[in-house]
């Protein structure tokens, strides 16, 4: 859709970066795509880029460069932007929201899972242990209105689990209301 936009503009800014916006091309029919590329973008410079599995900012960096890096984070607390700061941008990025502000504090819980990975590098443990502390905040009236979001560091398949859990154990209507996201941490090497 973000295609539409670049279509139609004179000049187009884009923000993000390769680190936050890359899609997943999750239940594309790639064949099916490579037949329209191939039927519709014959005469297009690079028409193989728009198979979907690159973001907006991924294809204009290709077709433009002229690329700028931030280097100020306003909404995050410096402890939670700090591992996606130094994993992804080593350690370049200033973050600029004040902790004293916050009023929810611990910014960062740890919390160690006894457990391994199965045969599908899901661990069961862990992810009943984060989707009985997310269920269990939920029920906090500090955390009234707040969203929720959890971030595998093994992969799709243990946030799957994760995800599941939840969705057993909570309402689609508090589901929806609270934003819940569970996403693997692409960065990482598999």
């Amino acid at each position: 859709m973000g295609l539409i936009a670049l279509y139609m503009a004179d000049q187009v800014v884009i923000v993000g970066d390769h680190e936050q916006v890359s899609p997943e091309a999750v239940g594309q029919k790639l064949d099916e795509v490579q037949h329209l590329i191939d039927e519709h973008l014959g005469e297009v410079p690079n028409a193989n880029l728009y198979d979907g599995k690159l973001s907006v900012y991924d294809l204009a960096k290709t077709a433009f460069g002229g690329q700028l890096c931030l280097r100020e984070h306003f909404r995050c607390v410096e402890e939670i932007i700090q591992f996606s700061n130094h994993l992804c941008y080593h350690g370049q990025i200033r973050p600029l929201r004040d902790s004293s502000t916050v009023p929810l504090k611990p910014h960062i819980l740890e919390h160690r899972v006894d457990g391994q990975c199965d045969q599908n590098n899901v661990n069961h443990n862990e992810s009943l242990a984060v989707a009985s502390l997310i269920a269990a905040a939920i029920k906090q009236p500090e955390y009234r209105g707040k969203t929720f979001g959890a971030i595998s560091l093994l992969g799709d398949e243990q946030a799957r689990d994760i995800e599941s859990m939840l969705r057993r154990h909570l309402a689609p209507a508090i589901f929806e209301e609270r934003r819940i996201s569970v996403r693997q941490c692409s960065a990482l090497p598999r």
